[in-house]
Parts: structure tokens; sequence; C-alpha cells
């Protein structure tokens, strides 16, 4: 076998193979390229130690910076084959590791290879700088966050740039800078505009020192903050949510385009998170005595149709409601998992009716509401009679709608679609 590889990278092998041992012959080898001393000195050194890559890395460092530098830029005019490669922006704590290493590796690979290819290839750096993370660092080293941020910057930029990584420096941004961010706000602004984002309570992971809200992958086995080693809290802060659902059934049927044979995995992951898609959500007021609380409570549900019916809704015992303080019966001795009534009420959203609401521990699923239905559910209807609600059939002996006011007498698919309309 020939070695058509550099002589630096040649070295005797012997690999073993299910057959024995294979013995790679390199005795008639042929150099094609070595970035190697012996450009300079025109002499093979004995050893590579650290003397000598140091050496090698002085020599070679500006000659491909240069050509870094000298390349040829993304021109949009040109009739070639564009291609974009885009790696994840790093949070500039001021010193590049291992994992940094692998990830621009990876993406100048990919640039180089499609540059190689004869494309033009954008491949751009910026910098992930904005938020608490970078004010709680600037904070415990007494500087301001943007003097530290723009100096780890700097110092990042160059060991990136001695890593000869052929980013496109005259495209770097970051997210700090109101040149970039304006844009943000302009497309927070415009979903607000659309009703597509919203405020509200939910259960978050707090940190009692950063006094910020931490991902579940910050927080180690035994419930710290890999930050600052707090213990993490569990509290509801109101906060703004983008509503993703609006699209789920498109971002579902989207997945049909992806080849299973290549996708299989990705397309999983995908379908459940997204969840089902054939129902809808509806938001229902809720009323504490006289008093209306500041969130509604949304609950999804695969039958509209059927939303006459309603006897209850259940909640499940992790619900932020399942709280003595909403306990119709108080200091009764069991557990929060056991089935109880809350002094909470949901308001129907089109009679106006009060709904009863309970925390069961039967869920087909794990989800944190659900409409009790008892027409088209046993456990619903042993629920209602088990608690004395009253209810209506909804659904006659030929399957269509019934004691549904003006939606009475439609097929199920029919009054799918007119309650769904009619709600919105």
């Amino acid at each position: 076998m020939r070695c058509k590889l550099p002589v630096s990278w040649c070295q005797w092998r012997f690999m073993k193979t299910n057959q024995g041992i294979l013995n790679l012959d390199f005795s008639s080898y042929r150099i094609v390229a070595a970035r190697n001393l012996y450009s300079k000195t025109k002499i093979w050194p004995a050893k590579y130690n650290s003397e000598t890559r140091i050496e090698l890395e002085k020599y070679w460092n500006p000659k491909i910076q240069e050509q870094n530098k000298t390349r040829q830029k993304f021109d949009l005019k040109s009739d070639k084959e564009k291609y974009y490669v885009l790696s994840m922006f790093p949070y500039p704590s001021g010193k590049l590791h291992m994992g940094h290493v692998r990830v621009y590796t990876l993406s100048d690979c990919m640039a180089r290879y499609h540059r190689l290819k004869g494309k033009q290839v954008i491949h751009p750096m910026g910098w992930d700088a904005f938020g608490l993370p970078a004010e709680n660092a600037a904070i415990e080293r007494g500087e301001m966050p943007d003097k530290w941020t723009k100096s780890n910057i700097e110092s990042m930029r160059k060991q990136l740039e001695e890593l000869h990584c052929s980013f496109d420096w005259d495209r770097e941004l970051s997210t700090c800078d109101p040149s970039y961010y304006k844009w943000s706000q302009f497309i927070f602004l415009k979903m607000y505009e659309a009703g597509l984002v919203y405020q509200r309570e939910g259960l978050v992971n707090w940190d009692p020192i950063d006094q910020t809200v931490l991902a579940n992958e910050q927080i180690d086995d035994q419930g710290h903050s890999w930050r600052s080693g707090a213990k993490v809290e569990k509290k509801y802060l109101r906060q703004w949510y983008i509503k993703t659902t609006a699209y789920s059934k498109s971002l579902s049927d989207g997945l049909k385009e992806l080849n299973p044979e290549y996708w299989r995995d990705i397309i999983s992951l995908q379908r459940n998170w997204i969840g089902k898609c054939t129902g809808t959500r509806l938001d229902f007021v809720l009323k504490n005595g006289d008093e209306t609380m500041t969130d509604p409570l949304s609950v999804f549900t695969d039958h509209p149709e059927a939303l006459y019916g309603v006897s209850h809704i259940a909640l499940s015992p992790e619900h932020r409601f399942n709280d003595p303080q909403y306990y119709m019966l108080k200091d009764t001795g069991e557990s929060k998992s056991a089935d109880r009534l809350l002094t909470i009420e949901a308001v129907h959203p089109i009679t106006g009716d009060r709904i009863p609401i309970i925390i069961s521990n039967f869920q087909e699923e794990i989800i944190e509401a659900c409409l009790g239905i008892p027409s088209l559910s046993q456990h619903d209807l042993e629920c209602a009679e088990k608690f004395g609600f009253t209810f209506k059939e909804v659904i006659d002996s030929d399957g269509n709608i019934m004691n549904s006011e003006q939606f009475s007498g439609l097929t199920k698919n029919q009054a799918f679609q007119e309650i769904c309309s009619y709600a919105k």
C-alpha cells in the first residue's frame, strides 16, 4: 500500500483485521505535500517536540493568515452557486475551550470544502453576548458589562484567528450591539401586533444568588446551580411566551417532506415535541369566588364539538393550583395526588356557565389540564357522578350533536369546524 499523506503524518502501523495482522508497506510512498520546518530549514527535524511545534506555528501562522485575508470574498452578484455555513455563536466568556475548537473546526472544514467545489461561501462569525449571564460575570469582577463583554470578544477573536478558521470577519456581529438587537425588538413588536406573543405566569428554575432563571441543563444532580452553587428554587414568574402552537399543524405537516431513511430519529423527536394536531386549544377565564384571576386556563381538547357537554375540568396533581389555599375542603388528610374539588371555577367560553375544576390523578397522558366530557368518557362520567356535577348529553344515537344551541343537529365533523370558528 502506498501512503499519499505528508511524510510527517506517515508512520509504521500494524492494523488488526478479522483475518489477522495486516502489514502496511510504506516502502514506496512519495511525499505529496507537507507543512513542516523543512520548508524553512531544508533539514528534517529528528524529533517533533513542543519547541518544534512552536517554531512550526510561527513559520506558518502569518502565511495562513495572509491566505485567509486575500481569498476571494463572497460576491452576491456572482453566477456561482451560493452556500451558507453558520455555526453557533459562542458566548464571550473570554476563553475558548475544546468544545469551541470542535465546533468551529467542523464548520471551517465545511466552508473550505465548498469553496474548493467552486461555490460562493458565506461563513460568518458572531457573539451571543446579551443577557443576565454577561451582567453577572461583570458584577463578579467589578466591571461594567459592556467593557467586560467587549474585552472578552477581543480575546476570543484573537484565539479564533490563531486557529486559522476561515471566517468572514467583515460580517462579524454581536447580539449586544444596538444595530443588531433593534431587529430583535422589531420582530418582537411585529409578533406582538399579530397576537403571537403573550404574558402569563410559568414555573421556572430560580437561582436566588444570581437572581436569574436557569435551564434544566444548568442544574446538577443535587439541584444546585452550576454557576453560583445555590440550591435552585421552583417559583412562578410572569414571563413572555411565543405562541408556537399556532404553527403546530404546519410544522407537523412539514415533517412529511423529510426522508425517513435519514431523519427517522429527528422526525420522531419533533413529532413528540409538537404534540397532537387533532383538536384545538381553548382559553377559559378563571373565577375564585368573585375574583377574576389574572391568567386564563388554556386547555387542549380533541373534541371541541362536545363543548356544551363539559361537566368539569381536571388538572394534574403537578398543576400549580394543587395548593391547599384553593381546596374546597380544608385539612382532609388526603395526599396531594387524591381527587379533590377546588374553589376555582372556569367560565364556559360560549355559554358563560361556571365549570367546576378538580385535581385528578387520572391522566391518559402527561398534560396539565383536560376537559371532562361524560358523553365521551366513562371515567369522566364516573368522576361527574362522584362529585355530583351536572352535565348534558351532547351526542345522540346517530352520532350527531344535540343540546348544543345553534350547533344541534350537526354531524360531529361539522360541529368541530363550526364551534372552533365560533370560539375564535
